[in-house]
């Protein structure tokens, strides 16, 4: 059984009771649950990706609480690449707080993990924790946040620069990822594996001469949570099904000069892969 909103009633009797009885009535011996769900004491578990792997092909109700976060989302972006490109002067700390307080004005509730603003040398740390750092004029600002909608989530990566100055290296940095984010979504079919799926945007990067600076996966699954399977990495061996829900994210960081990652959140549809995500990815 799978089932998003179970419609469980009782007369007086413990959620376990009702469980127990339903099983029974149901003829049902064994219970898959998710990996992560910690099991009390003197339950028996076979260790099986069942759950993991059904979560990852999405239902059509499923996808379209996604479709709905990621339209917030895209909103959300929105609001940052303006704010950023005049915002000079202000921290990651307040452009943070500025895109967080537009979306619960919005009606969002929870953002699906804490909002990151990387500016400047910052940028160059995939996984930056927010500063009081200033941006300055030319600065790259990656902007990676999602929301929660209806229990589902979505995970979108921007990047702006501030009055939308890059310099020469930067702006080739931004061509070559946004280009590799194109190769990658190219190969997002049924049956493609997520290691050919990451091997695209990879390879292109590093014949550019950026292949070191490239220091994460493609792209993840998502949905309930923020980080599900499938994983894209190149040593992936997961193949591409229909409905599947991912990220597709490549990234270059330059130490003490800044980085650039632009994420989308697509769904594998047969051969032709359906981005999601709407916000704008050109430069200027």
């Amino acid at each position: 059984m799978w089932t998003l909103y179970p419609d469980i009633k009782s007369d007086g009797k413990t959620a376990l009771d009702v469980l127990k009885n339903t099983l029974k009535e149901k003829k049902i011996n064994s219970v898959y649950v998710d990996s992560k769900i910690r099991l009390g004491r003197g339950i028996k578990a076979s260790k099986n990706d069942f759950v993991t792997k059904m979560r990852g092909v999405k239902t059509k109700d499923e996808l379209e609480r996604i479709k709905k976060a990621i339209k917030q989302s895209d909103a959300g972006q929105e609001f940052a690449r303006n704010l950023v490109e005049c915002g000079e002067g202000l921290t990651e700390r307040e452009v943070r707080t500025e895109i967080d307080y537009f979306m619960g004005r919005n009606g969002i509730q929870e953002n699906s993990f804490t909002t990151i603003i990387a500016s400047g040398p910052n940028a160059a740390h995939s996984h930056h924790s927010n500063t009081n750092r200033k941006l300055k004029s030319g600065d790259p600002v990656i902007c990676d946040f999602g929301v929660f909608w209806d229990g589902y989530c979505s995970d979108i990566t921007r990047t702006y620069f501030v009055n939308g100055e890059p310099s020469d290296e930067l702006k080739e940095i931004y061509h070559v990822v946004l280009k590799a984010n194109e190769l990658s979504t190219h190969e997002l079919k049924v049956g493609n594996s997520g290691h050919k799926i990451d091997k695209a945007g990879r390879d292109f990067i590093r014949s550019k001469g950026y292949g070191r600076n490239f220091v994460h996966g493609t792209g993840h699954g998502f949905g309930l949570e923020i980080h599900e399977f499938p994983s894209l990495t190149y040593k992936s061996k997961v193949i591409a099904k229909e409905s599947m829900a991912v990220t597709i994210e490549p990234g270059i960081y330059i130490p003490g000069k800044g980085g650039v990652r632009i994420e989308d959140d697509v769904l594998v549809k047969g051969d032709k892969p359906q981005v999601l995500t709407k916000a704008k990815k050109d430069l200027y």
